[in-house]
């Protein structure tokens, strides 16, 4: 799916390898968006493991950072962003947009160091203020269409099977990183 405000190849082969954070919303990111809820109130959350794998193996690069900022509260998503190692998740989080600015006073780090993604309404201050500062806008291929609009480049993979890994995937070969096997 072409979002309507892609970067040409040499733009976005620039922004890519000036990205040192990688920040995600978690529902329709980093899973399929769906929640559940067993009979006990338990939440039931699904991660792909491949995602899991591209974070992961981010994760262990010099001077690369990972972060999540959710709007919902879940014991879940700290759990994972434990098992990525992830160093920065916040949960909870109304005002996206002005976490990720104290983060980036917290590392040291520019906006155009910035890769977000996200899926949906609360993702597109981030979204905008990432792009307009020289970072990657980034989203799903399911995204909400008022997200793939402001977005820079959108994953053919939808939220939860592998848009995340895709975009690391991306990241990884225009910083010369992509593991060889």
């Amino acid at each position: 799916m072409a979002t309507p405000n892609p970067l040409n190849n040499t733009e976005l082969n620039e922004r890519l390898r000036h990205i040192t954070l990688l920040v995600m919303d978690v529902d329709g990111v980093l899973t399929d968006g769906r929640i559940t809820y067993t009979d006990t109130d338990k939440e039931l959350k699904s991660f792909n493991v491949k995602d899991g794998q591209g974070i992961s193996y981010w994760n262990q690069q010099p001077n690369r950072h990972s972060a999540i900022i959710t709007a919902r509260h879940s014991s879940i998503v700290a759990r994972r962003g434990t098992e990525l190692g992830i160093g920065h998740v916040y949960l909870g989080e109304k005002q996206k947009l002005a976490r990720l600015g104290n983060l980036l006073v917290d590392l040291g780090l520019d906006w155009p160091q910035v890769a977000y993604m996200g899926d949906d309404w609360p993702d597109i201050g981030c979204l905008q203020k990432v792009g307009a500062c020289g970072g990657l806008a980034t989203c799903p291929a399911d995204a909400v269409p008022e997200v793939a609009h402001v977005a820079h480049w959108q994953s053919t993979r939808n939220g939860g099977q592998g848009a995340v890994r895709e975009l690391i995937q991306h990241l990884l070969t225009a910083q010369g990183l992509l593991p060889t096997f």
